[in-house]
């Protein structure tokens, strides 16, 4: 993908794609609380003194989990349905592991100021977030305009 001819995913795509991640894993986390409470017996989930650890292990999971999905995938099961990808903004490239853990981890940043660091997506030219900036990356949108032949050739079988 070259860096002249690339569109930049916006704040609103962005915030569609956050919250199909976000259904994706309160749907996984309350089957895991189902079967927990079926296998505790207890009558509801919520008494579980073990809870608050199966929380902290979803959450834990998911976190991990897409930190290796922007790295392998380029984005996480949201991005991908919005059509997004996460570059590395330098070359334009796939991100490594280190690079989706910075940028992870900067995530959090980006949350502190009461989300401050998320709504410079809809302000700055190319539209990153404070955690794009601290982690040099890019949400861009996916175009098969822009895939190289050989690309769209290995897709299709």
């Amino acid at each position: 993908m070259t860096l002249a001819a690339t569109r930049y995913a916006g704040f609103w795509r962005r915030l569609a794609a956050w919250l199909l991640d976000a259904i994706l894993v309160a749907a996984v986390f309350t089957c895991a609380l189902l079967v927990w409470s079926g296998i505790t017996g207890h009558q509801s989930a919520w008494d579980s003194p073990a809870t608050p650890a199966l929380i902290a292990s979803v959450a834990g999971s998911a976190f991990i989990l897409g930190i290796w999905l922007n790295a392998r995938l380029q984005g996480t099961p949201g991005k991908l349905l919005m059509g997004c990808l996460v570059v590395d903004a330098g070359t334009g490239r796939r991100i490594s592991l280190g690079k989706s853990l910075r940028r992870s981890l900067a995530l959090l940043l980006s949350a502190l100021p009461a989300g401050l660091g998320f709504l410079a997506i809809g302000w700055s030219s190319q539209r990153q977030g404070l955690h794009d900036r601290l982690a040099g990356t890019r949400v861009v949108i996916e175009d098969d305009a822009h895939k190289s032949a050989a690309r769209l050739a290995g897709e299709c079988r």
